[in-house]
């Protein structure tokens, strides 16, 4: 018989690259008394859970990011905004959680695939990697730009982290805007919603001084098309940049695991050449990297939590500095 393991706060922090003492109270309580529960899958159940992925990767058709998704994603967010309207701050949190982070059995954590055993296993563990990384980075900015915000899921935590920060969510969704303000209005926060295109950002936005910058699963949608985003972001010179996306530069492709992750990616047309571009940038002096990090976790088909922080390195920068 295969034992239950847990994710202590311990294993938390040595997994995000921080320390416990970055943690609350109750996130370490959480953790400690069994918050995030699995055990590893027996060999019949690994061979069960390859065959359905199989089947999955080579025989199920699969949106491909790019502007062909944007019906799609109009379409999640109208019906995620006819579930978050009429809700109030005590439901808000819960009621914009979108429907893609489900509460699954199996996900991939560590290299292997595991059996989560606490109910919304990946949601909580992607709540306390959020919180953790908003408080590391973006404590000491006043304004912060969530762009591909979508359900706004982040917004909320950050509003309820910094109610006296302005925060900005930016989708090339109506409905997700409409999401962003409702936020807002609920938990009488400085939080409005804009629409914004990473293809063609608009030229005519600027950012205040000491902003801070946010993608989380969202440039996974513009494939390899990530440059007019990330030179229209340089310009604005923002304090800090937080990517949370999937990384496929990061994966082994000799480990099975990974190999159905690049091949899932890969299918979905996601986020490509992102990292080496990064690395590029540093080496001609444009950008520091602060950090960047692969967690190891994500869902069935592959790892969704790797984050990159970085800062543009400009003259206003440097003479701030």
């Amino acid at each position: 018989m295969i034992d239950d393991r847990s994710i202590s706060s311990a294993d938390f922090a040595a997994m995000v690259g921080g320390s416990v003492d970055e943690l609350t109270s109750e996130e370490v309580g959480f953790l400690d008394d069994g918050g995030l529960t699995y055990r590893n899958l027996t060999p019949e159940e690994l061979s069960d859970v390859l065959a359905g992925i199989e089947r999955d990767l080579e025989g199920r058709d699969m949106p491909v990011s790019g502007p062909g998704m944007h019906a799609l994603w109009e379409r999640n967010w109208a019906a995620q905004l006819e579930t978050v309207i009429g809700s109030d701050d005590d439901t808000a949190n819960r009621k914009i959680v979108p429907e893609f982070i489900q509460d699954r059995d199996i996900v991939r954590l560590d290299g292997e695939f595991v059996t989560t055993r606490t109910l919304a296993f990946e949601l909580n563990l992607a709540n306390l990697l959020s919180k953790w990384l908003f408080r590391r980075y973006f404590s000491d900015v006043d304004w912060i730009g969530d762009f591909g915000a979508g359900s706004g899921l982040n917004l909320g935590f950050l509003a309820d982290l910094f109610p006296g920060k302005t925060l900005r969510g930016f989708d090339w969704s109506g409905s997700a805007v409409r999401i962003i303000d409702h936020i807002g209005e609920i938990k009488q926060a400085d939080v409005r919603g804009h629409l914004f295109d990473f293809e063609e950002p608009d030229q005519s936005l600027n950012l205040p001084s000491r902003a801070g910058v946010l993608t989380w699963g969202a440039l996974e949608q513009v494939g390899n098309r990530f440059e007019p985003f990330m030179d229209w972001i340089r310009t604005r010179d923002p304090e800090i940049v937080v990517h949370v996306e999937p990384i496929v530069d990061w994966y082994d492709e000799n480990l099975m695991v990974d190999e159905i992750a690049i091949r899932y990616h890969e299918k979905r047309g996601y986020l490509k050449d992102f990292w080496p571009a990064l690395q590029d940038l540093e080496a001609a002096g444009e950008i520091e990297i602060l950090q960047a990090r692969r967690l190891r976790f994500g869902s069935l088909f592959h790892e969704v939590y790797s984050y990159i922080v970085w800062r543009p390195k400009s003259s206003n920068r440097n003479q701030r500095d």
